[in-house]
């Protein structure tokens, strides 16, 4: 019987465990709840013991005491290790692990779910989450980081190239000097005409921004006005609470009452007794009316006490109908402010349209930027006046893809730090040889 009442008891107490997120919480509950359903069993025995046996200041007695003593000294031993191994299985060792893999921002570890899934710890697992989200993220900024080395080796390798065929072609030039201004010309043109259309993506850029902020300023407005709501709803839930107690004094009140008319009852009853004993010249029936005004004047003062109460809570009721208007009114701001922050969203999507256009007018300008790059090929390759201007060109741009080369070696040596060795410009300095 004891003991299913103590059995009771430990469910109870590790009953809110059952849905805790926390794992310390979780640990130091179940420890206490272990401790104390120990000691409750040895309570119990040792309770039981004593009752049926007369130990009580015997050497018997004391040693039974110091053996419990012993064996609670030794159970808590136990108890201290089994968690110091549960604490350093889901809590020690897993930080340990970890601390190198966020230090180093080893990539190679992006997947720790598996790593860490034995852990009953929730902290360590949303640690071990978020670690895992960050080396994915990382993992592929050094990838592109990677393609992009590879893309600078190349073009470093195709610029190096074409500079050494461009000095070599500059020896056959011819002059055609009225050909080749007509197509420059055409070339200024076409980057008149994409010029200004960056400068329209900028100023659409900005508008943007601006129409964004705007948007960001309607949320924040709501979020005021959610909070606005929140306090409107404490003061209603007070004024309820006061009408509630008022409610409950009203019933006093009327029980007040209640008793009052059956006492008046009792005496109205002890006044028609009296009244029929005419001998006494109607005495006791005086001293019933007597008693009888008497409780009509307290039952007066409770009817004005109950009117008081219904004046209160009316006013009580009145205050939470204006707490309850004030509540919709609110509500009704944050409706229309979040109308103005999806007005403000629309705004940003035309927006994004019209920049989308101004993208594709650039294209086209692009295109004809390169037919008239073709003409000025063309009036090139039979031009002979430039010549020497042109290969002091070659070879300066020769010297850039070399010093491009270096850099994206450099960033090559970079990337090898996070375990992605991009392939270095072995064909830039081939070709250089």
């Amino acid at each position: 019987m004891y003991l299913g009442f103590l059995e009771g008891k430990v469910r109870n107490i590790m009953k809110p465990l059952l849905t805790s997120k926390s794992f310390i919480l979780k640990f130091c509950m179940s420890l206490a709840g272990v401790v104390l359903l120990t000691a409750g069993i040895q309570g119990l025995y040792l309770f039981r013991i004593l009752q049926r046996e007369n130990y009580v200041g015997t050497q018997s007695g004391m040693v039974l005491y110091v053996g419990l003593l012993v064996l609670d000294g030794f159970m808590l031993f136990c108890l201290w290790g089994v968690a110091w191994h549960i604490y350093h299985k889901n809590v020690e060792q897993p930080i340990t692990l970890l601390a190198p893999i966020i230090r180093d921002i080893d990539v190679q570890h992006a997947d720790l779910a598996v790593f860490f899934q034995e852990t009953q710890c929730q902290e360590i697992r949303l640690l071990s989450q978020a670690t895992a989200h960050m080396l994915t993220r990382v993992k592929s900024l050094v990838q592109q980081l990677h393609n992009a080395d590879l893309q600078i080796l190349e073009a470093s390798k195709t610029a190096f190239v074409a500079s050494k065929n461009q000095s070599a072609l500059l020896v056959s030039q011819v002059s055609s000097s009225d050909s080749m201004s007509e197509a420059i010309r055409e070339l200024v043109t076409v980057a008149q005409h994409i010029s200004d259309d960056v400068k329209a993506v900028v100023d659409v850029a900005n508008q943007t921004l601006r129409i964004t902020e705007q948007g960001q300023n309607s949320v924040m407005n709501v979020i005021e006005n959610m909070e606005e709501i929140q306090h409107s709803s404490k003061v209603s839930s007070n004024r309820i609470m006061a009408l509630s107690k008022q409610s409950e004094h009203i019933s006093e009140v009327v029980t007040t009452i209640d008793r009052m008319i059956e006492d008046t009852k009792l005496i109205a009853f002890n006044a028609t007794i009296e009244a029929a004993r005419t001998q006494d010249e109607g005495k006791g029936f005086g001293v019933v009316a007597h008693e009888i005004k008497l409780l009509a004047e307290e039952v007066f003062e409770s009817t004005e006490d109950i009117k008081e109460l219904i004046r209160d809570i009316q006013e009580s009721s009145h205050a939470l109908v204006l707490a309850t208007e004030e509540e919709v009114k609110t509500v009704s701001r944050g409706a229309q402010l979040a109308k103005e922050a999806g007005t403000s969203l629309q705004q940003i999507f035309d927006m994004v349209q019209l920049t989308t256009e101004s993208a594709q007018r650039i294209a086209a300008a692009t295109q004809q930027q390169k037919s008239a790059r073709e003409q000025v090929l063309q009036s090139v390759e039979t031009a002979n006046q430039s010549s020497s201007q042109f290969s002091k060109e070659s070879q300066q741009l020769a010297v850039k893809a070399a010093e491009l080369n270096i850099l994206a070696e450099g960033l090559g040596h970079i990337l090898s730090g996070f375990g992605l060795t991009p392939d270095n410009g072995q064909g830039v300095q081939q070709a250089d040889g």
